[in-house]
């Protein structure tokens, strides 16, 4: 029986880099082995893995950061981004996260707890 992954990305609106590895990597996987989903903050980067059969949700992925100058305090989208990751995980009833990058790492890890 195949464990269902939820992969998490964010980004900007378009497939380079990160997303085209992500996509690499989900159409490569053993899907006898690995169920994946795909939890996004991209319509097209959904529409891409929805073309393979991955079922994929697009929702806001925020971050909290203060860099040099740069603040991100977006909280209470966290915090809602945070409920959604844990109510998809009962709903897909899934057995594993993987963060696609830092900004989903902020939920997910606490998701993971």
């Amino acid at each position: 029986m195949p464990i269902n992954v939820l992969f998490l990305h964010a980004g900007g609106n378009w497939i380079r880099g990160s997303e085209v590895a992500l996509l690499t990597a989900l159409r490569g996987l053993d899907r006898s082995k690995v169920t994946p989903h795909l939890l996004c903050d991209q319509q097209i980067l959904a529409d891409e893995a929805a073309k393979t059969g991955i079922e994929t949700l697009v929702y806001p992925v925020p971050q909290i950061m203060i860099d040099d100058g740069e603040v991100s305090l977006s909280f209470f989208q966290w915090v809602a981004t945070l409920r959604k990751v844990l109510q998809i995980t009962k709903r897909w009833k899934i057995n594993l996260l993987y963060s696609n990058g830092g900004r989903p790492c902020q939920v997910l890890y606490t998701a993971s707890k």
